[in-house]
């Protein structure tokens, strides 16, 4: 059971942090917990070392129920279900301005974008920007950069896309910042079944692929 310290940032805002480190997947896990179990938020949310809660007051009474939530919490008990890999079929693209932006940034060329990418083990780790929208670890590092200078206007839905060292896919259609290199070819929500799920979401941890149904049709 982990340690926690708790800091008061505000009258409505509350950080809470590990006393050890931690993996990103621990915050994440622990925001879905006490989205489960604590009615007296605004909003919650995760960066990748802390956890931090709207409330309308931080008040001492909150503080006790905060703290008996979190110290029952189990990292382990919540990612060990998450064992399944999900294997995704995409279509990567080519000569559009994101993955030319890529091949010169990276100095690799598109069929080695697709190469390295496809053969990435990647792990959900965190929610966050947009409802649905995760991101994955594991991105190899030789496609690892920074987010775009200049955000796109329009990202569709099912495009997957790469940024800060990790990988995405769209859920909806939006801006972003991300160089987009492919899109899913079937909805995430039809390759999934309720054995993947925890309250409503993907589990944390869970193992996604992506499959390049070009080169599997070749």
């Amino acid at each position: 059971m982990a340690d926690f310290k708790f800091f008061r940032l505000s009258e409505s805002l509350l950080e809470i942090r590990s006393e050890s480190s931690q993996p990103i997947e621990f915050y994440t896990t622990l925001l879905l917990h006490l989205n489960s179990h604590f009615a007296g938020y605004i909003e919650i949310s995760n960066t990748e070392d802390s956890l931090i809660i709207e409330v309308q007051e931080v008040s001492k009474s909150l503080l006790d129920e905060i703290g008996r939530l979190v110290t029952s919490y189990s990292y382990q008990a919540q990612l060990s279900s998450a064992t399944d890999s999900i294997y995704l079929p995409c279509r990567y693209h080519t000569d559009t301005a994101d993955v030319l932006a890529l091949c010169s940034h990276l100095a690799i060329n598109q069929s080695q974008i697709q190469a390295i990418h496809s053969n990435c083990r990647f792990k959900l780790s965190m929610y966050g920007f947009i409802p649905g929208f995760f991101y994955l670890k594991g991105l190899d590092n030789r496609l690892v950069l920074p987010r775009k200078d200049n955000p796109s206007t329009n990202v569709k839905a099912g495009s997957i896309a790469i940024a800060g060292g990790y990988c995405a896919v769209y859920p909806h259609d939006t801006p972003g910042g991300w160089y987009v290199i492919g899109e899913v070819v079937e909805p995430i929500s039809a390759l999934i079944s309720d054995t993947h799920l925890e309250n409503g979401f993907l589990k944390i941890g869970t193992q996604i692929m992506f499959k390049d149904i070009v080169s599997s049709n070749d």
